[in-house]
């Protein structure tokens, strides 16, 4: 996108690709250091417009995420999920701990 604003823009100096990585972040982040710019109005006029976007589509796409990790159980993990199907359990074993042990292990889950 950078090199199609710049080729709107009509620059002699065409940018190398760190340059256009550097624009677009300074450019999105709103930082806008003021090395780099589009001149014409059809160049700024795109880059108004990626901005625009950007501010619009981050926040859905975290709010998807969030959501999605919401959805996801405590209970499930790689705990279990070793070579062996044995479990060895040490210590001043008390009915309340056997019972959390047994109800983990067992979970739905877990398959």
């Amino acid at each position: 996108m950078t090199s199609a604003v710049f080729r709107i823009d009509e620059v002699e100096t065409f940018l190398n690709f760190h340059d256009s990585i550097y624009f677009v972040i300074v450019s999105l982040l709103t930082i806008g250091y003021g090395d780099i710019n589009p001149t014409s109005p059809q160049s700024q006029l795109v880059v108004f417009v990626i901005i625009g976007f950007t501010i619009m589509v981050i926040p859905q796409k975290t709010s998807e995420l969030l959501r999605l990790k919401s959805l996801t159980s405590e209970y499930r993990g790689n705990i279990f999920k070793g070579q062996g199907k044995h479990i060895v359990v040490s210590g001043n074993i008390q009915l309340p701990s056997l019972k959390t042990l047994i109800t983990e292990l067992f979970h739905e889950d877990h398959g």
